[in-house]
């Protein structure tokens, strides 16, 4: 076999090895592209799913309306938490296979007794005290949770930008009035009412509030 014919051999194996290894860090970074959009679309779904719930939780809390609205524009109204778990599930799904664009959005409606709601809300927050052991005193439930001070909301909307700013400890407002205890956590302390005139009632000697029942009069 003469020189030229090696050559033209070699040029031939070192473009077939090229062109497999061209080949195979494409589908490399192919897949590792894919991956990123899953993983990124996986960690949108549970964002998703949370915001779908907490929405849920202050539907509940107020007697408001609770709809999924999807990028087609159709609405989905729900009944009770599985509903939701349900749907939240079937549109992650489709979101991360890439069968639709993006996940849609929940909204709150106003009901007929959410204004009440709300105003019950503001007077809770800003008359119901937290007794801090460490310190000896009753602090005010934002205080106490590491909230700014309180101001009232108006509204639905005021309300739900109020829920979703966060805290110094960078958790958002609704997640931090889960539970209100003693000091920021779950366990039981006493609250009182305090009118603002030197008179209190006690609203519980030994316990901890619900994120509900600060939509309640106690």
């Amino acid at each position: 076999m003469d020189k030229k014919a090696i050559k033209v051999r070699l040029f031939i194996f070192w473009g077939i090895v090229t062109l497999v290894c061209v080949s195979s860090y494409s589908i490399y970074r192919y897949r590792v592209h894919l991956q990123n959009i899953i993983n990124m679309r996986s960690k949108d779904s549970i964002e998703f799913f949370y915001d779908g719930l907490r929405k849920y939780e202050l539907q509940q809390a107020t007697e408001a309306k609770l709809e999924y609205v999807a990028t087609d524009g159709s609405v989905f109204y729900f009944d009770n938490e599985t509903m939701l778990v349900n749907k939240c599930e079937e549109v992650s799904n489709k979101y991360i296979k890439g069968e639709i664009k993006t996940l849609g959005q929940f909204k709150l409606i106003e009901g007929k007794n959410t204004a009440r709601r709300i105003e019950i809300f503001n007077d809770n927050m800003s008359h119901i005290k937290v007794w801090n052991e460490p310190e000896k005193r009753y602090k005010t439930i934002s205080e106490s949770e590491g909230l700014e001070e309180f101001k009232e909301v108006r509204n639905l909307d005021e309300l739900c930008r109020y829920m979703y700013k966060k805290s110094e400890f960078n958790v958002l407002y609704i997640d931090e009035l889960n539970i209100i205890g003693h000091d920021r956590t779950a366990q039981f302390t006493k609250f009182i009412y305090d009118y603002g005139n030197g008179k209190e009632k006690v609203i519980k000697e030994y316990g901890k509030i619900s994120f509900r029942k600060l939509f309640e009069v106690l």
